[in-house]
């Protein structure tokens, strides 16, 4: 799943969620494995990034977009 952002996480998301960061022409890239995230996590996650807890129920990785 895919959710434009317009700002980067900060550094403490980074390191609180596992993010692993990468970029492309266009696109940087913030992917997160929701596997590894506590329920505590996923709601603070859905919290900071205004997502739906029910999606982060039925998808595996979630990637946080911004343009260059």
């Amino acid at each position: 799943m895919y959710k434009m952002i317009k700002k980067s996480p900060s550094q403490e998301h980074i390191g609180m969620f596992n993010m692993q960061e990468s970029s492309n022409e266009s696109f940087r890239n913030f992917k997160i494995d929701l596997s590894t995230l506590s329920g505590e996590q996923k709601q603070l996650l859905c919290d900071e990034f205004a997502l739906e807890k029910t999606v982060l129920t039925y998808k595996e990785e979630l990637f946080l977009t911004m343009p260059l």
